[in-house]
């Protein structure tokens, strides 16, 4: 057996393989780190070849090449390497930057043979381009379809836009489109320019439209006062809302004078008197219902459909909440949250078959409506594990697939990032069956996030062993029970967080399992007499688990071991929770449903349903949600 046969062997069967594997991982972060910085080529690492990962490194040195040396010859080995590998996960960022060399160099055919299925808007602008360039067929409508937008295209879309101003295509009709469809989104910089392009009455519209934008306080102050023939009813529908989101009182007061001199339709009249319920209701101002309540039941944008029956239900107005809920389509008040305060309704006014034809109908889910409504009921909670079964032939089909081995190889080396980019295409790539089965696999090497993400692409929610994995089990044991909280609850927290990536990383700088702002952790850290060593800390799952319990543990104490204000304060922090205390004593139920950040909403409902399915995980047994939901204390 050649040397090349045998490693490729060692790699298939053996994928947690002892020295010779991680002999081989680490030639491979230093080859790469090599190449990068242009010390070496991948032709120089003929060890490295068998390696499954061994297109990284050529990707490597063709991007560098494409910087240091573009030209006919790099162009060449980029086109051989893309036409025998297509496009992958290693081969997209090399793709685009040559796309935009192609672009660049004016070798339009090239672009397009080359182009990738998975575009960005750059890339379709110059696409455009290389239509145009080529007098391809249908090129005027793929630029017109560019046009289209809102929002503000990328810049290589600037050539497409004055091709068709110079070929007469681009028309009144197209640019007063555009600028409807600016003002929707509340584009102010596009509106103004393509103002420019209008002329008379449109013109005049659009000016008009802009100042009130600006100035909406005055715009509808003089509406209410003489009438303004120049709003009409889609203006009125932006600037007003506008006002309302700016100044609810101003809105309020205006409202009435405002209608009776408006252009609108009662419709519309209606819908504006149901947004300022929607922007009071945020704020929890007490007239947010019955400013929902001159809305009747006309139809509503989909968030201010959900708070009209929220408002409702905050303020236990339960036959406007039945009202509302019945005006919904059917296919909504299916919703085990609708059906769960259809019956709330129901049993507040008396009708008890009624609800419990509801509790019943959705007792059975797993779901946090559904533990409410078991709760309702004094039924069992519908937590059912009904495992996937190892697939052999499947499983053994996988292990072999070059996708996967990256996958698996890139997480094994700390490349996380590629590593998940690696397992999204490849379960793009799989069936329902084999996705489930790419999570088991997933699963036992431990990389749990993709093992439940696959189990959540295949649309199956009853594997509970994989869907809610227990990790870092002895940590999480000793530090909850240092704490005085429920495991069930850290867990639950820390699978809404992170789904157990130590590296996760959101977008406003929260870091790792349990998701800690570095300037709270060094806090809590403070506190917990550590020594604080920076945010690599928070990537260590021991400190990452002992640092967010504590806080955690601290958030319960703050607000008096109430687990569901502990919970959003752990979210959406203690600030926001303390504005949200409300006027009068309220069953937790109800509080919760009226937390106005949506965010915070859902997370909330995930946590609580997750704390029972993890407690049954762990312990075979659950607390009833309403055992842990005393009413929230007024202020």
């Amino acid at each position: 057996m050649s040397p090349r046969i045998f490693l490729i062997c060692l790699l298939l069967f053996f994928p947690f393989a002892g020295q010779a594997q991680s002999d081989l991982r680490q030639q491979f972060v230093v080859a790469l780190g090599q190449v990068e910085a242009g010390n070496s080529e991948a032709e120089d690492y003929p060890g490295l070849k068998a390696y499954v990962l061994y297109p990284y490194l050529e990707a490597a040195a063709l991007r560098r090449a494409l910087r240091r040396s573009p030209g006919s010859y790099t162009d060449k080995r980029i086109r051989r390497f893309l036409d025998e590998h297509g496009e992958t996960a290693y081969t997209r960022s090399l793709h685009v930057s040559w796309m935009r060399r192609l672009a660049k160099a004016g070798s339009w055919q090239s672009y397009l043979d080359y182009y990738p299925a998975r575009s960005t808007e750059e890339l379709e602008c110059l696409a455009a381009q290389a239509r145009i360039n080529l007098e391809s067929e249908g090129a005027g409508i793929v630029a017109e379809s560019l046009w289209l937008t809102g929002g503000l295209r990328h810049k290589s879309c600037i050539p497409v836009f004055k091709w068709l101003e110079s070929k007469g295509r681009l028309t009144q009709e197209l640019i007063d489109a555009r600028v409807r469809m600016a003002m929707e989104v509340g584009n102010l910089k596009l509106v103004r320019s393509l103002a420019a392009k209008q002329g008379g009455a449109k013109k005049k519209r659009t000016e008009h439209w802009l100042w009130a934008w600006r100035n909406p306080r005055d715009a509808i102050s003089r509406l209410a006062a003489s009438g303004d023939r120049q709003m009409d009813a889609e203006m009125l529908g932006q600037v007003f809302r506008r006002l309302a989101t700016r100044d609810r009182p101003k809105a309020a007061a205006f409202y009435d004078q405002a209608m009776a001199r408006s252009q609108a339709d009662d419709t519309l009249k209606l819908q504006l008197a149901a947004f300022i319920g929607y922007r009071q209701i945020l704020n929890r101002e007490p007239e947010a219902l019955s400013w929902f309540k001159r809305s009747g039941t006309v139809s509503l944008r989909q968030v201010e459909s959900d708070w009209r029956i929220r408002s409702a239900i905050y303020a236990e107005s339960w036959q406007d909440v039945l009202m509302w809920i019945n005006a919904l389509p059917a296919t909504e008040q299916e919703s085990p949250r609708w059906k769960y305060w259809l019956g709330r309704a129901h049993l507040a006014m008396g009708d008890r078959e009624k609800a419990l034809a509801s509790f019943v109908d959705i007792s059975g889910k797993r779901d946090y409506y559904g533990f409410l409504a078991a709760d309702q009921i004094s039924g069992q909670y519908g937590i059912v594990d009904r495992p996937v079964l190892v697939d052999s032939e499947i499983q053994a089909k996988l292990k072999v697939r070059e996708d996967a081995r990256r996958a698996f190889e890139l997480w094994k080396i700390g490349m996380n990032d590629k590593a998940r980019s690696e397992w999204n295409a490849l379960l793009q790539s799989l069936s329902k069956d084999e996705q489930l089965q790419a999570g088991i696999l997933a699963d036992e090497w431990g990389w749990w996030s993709p093992a439940i993400l696959s189990y959540g692409k295949a649309g199956y929610w009853d594997d509970l062993a994989r869907r809610f994995p227990a990790p870092h089990r002895t940590i999480f044991t000793r530090e909850t029970k240092r704490q005085g909280i429920e495991r069930s609850w850290a867990y639950a927290i820390t699978r809404s967080e992170s789904m157990f990536a130590a590296d996760a990383q959101s977008p406003v700088g929260a870091l790792g399992l349990m998701q800690l702002m570095p300037a709270t952790a060094k806090q809590v850290a403070r506190q917990e007499r550590m020594k604080w060593r920076g945010t690599a800390m928070l990537y260590e799952p021991a400190h990452n688990i002992r640092l967010g319990t504590r806080y955690l543990a601290d958030m319960r104490k703050r607000f008096d071991g109430h687990i569901a204000l502990a919970t959003a304060a752990y979210n959406a922090g203690p600030h926001n929770v303390g504005k949200w205390q409300p006027a009068r004593t309220l069953p937790a139920d109800i509080w919760i449903e009226a937390v106005p950040f949506s965010a915070t909403h859902n997370y909330l409902r995930h946590v609580l349903e997750f704390k029972a399915t993890y407690e049954w995980r762990l312990t075979g047994q659950y607390t009833r949600l309403s055992d842990v939901l005393p009413p929230v204390r007024g202020r």
